[in-house]
Formats: C-alpha cells, sequence, structure tokens
C-alpha cells in the first residue's frame, strides 16, 4: 500500500511538473503566480508611461506537440498595449502568470504591463 501511494504522488508530481518548460514563467506547482520581465531596453527619461494588457484562457487540451486552449478572451498584445497607452518606445516589459494546475492546465491568466515614453 506505501509504494502505491509513492506511484501516486510520483506520477501526480510529474504530471503537474510536464509544463515546467511551456513558458519563460516557471508551472510546476497546483496554483502558481509568478511575476518576470520579458524584455528590457536602456532609456533615460523621467517621464514613464505605462499600459497593461492581458488575457485569460481555461482548460488547455494537451494535444503534443501542439496544445490547444478551449477558450480564450482578451488582447495582450505589446504593440497594442503601448499604443493604446501613447509609448512610442518601450523601455521594458513585465509579464504576469497565475495557473491552476492538476494534471493539465485548467486555467490561465496572463498580464502584461509596458513601461516606456
Amino acid at each position: 500500500m506505501k509504494y502505491l501511494a509513492f506511484i501516486c504522488l510520483f506520477l501526480l508530481f510529474i504530471c503537474n511538473s510536464s509544463y515546467a518548460t511551456y513558458s519563460t514563467a516557471y508551472y510546476g506547482g497546483f496554483i502558481t503566480k509568478v511575476t518576470n520581465p520579458l524584455a528590457c531596453t536602456e532609456l533615460n527619461s523621467s517621464e514613464v508611461k505605462s499600459g497593461e494588457g492581458s488575457y485569460t484562457s481555461w482548460f488547455l487540451i494537451p494535444l503534443f506537440p501542439f496544445s490547444q486552449w478551449l477558450f480564450t478572451v482578451g488582447d495582450a498584445g505589446v504593440e497594442n498595449i503601448a499604443k493604446k497607452a501613447g509609448i512610442t518606445q518601450i523601455q521594458y516589459v513585465d509579464e504576469r502568470t497565475t495557473s491552476v494546475n492538476l494534471f493539465i492546465r485548467w486555467f490561465e491568466s496572463k498580464s502584461y504591463t509596458v513601461y516606456g515614453i
């Protein structure tokens, strides 16, 4: 019985960590909330503007190597975010990811914040 419980926990760990290389963020736990920088350039300006965009997806269907989301809503294009905020030169971009994983990724919300002048 101990061995069966160990094998089940090991398989659960392997299945949940299978998306660890899916993106730049770490996806390993049941609920993941990560913030990381994506791009950075050197601009010397005291007037930094920012804009934000996000998208939300539900139910990742793991059809390897072409995994697809069943539903996705939102607009998180960096160019669109910069245009809406009036940014002409992008200084850096931050990405915030929140996801819920149990064997497959059930929910993911990504938010991008663009900074520049």
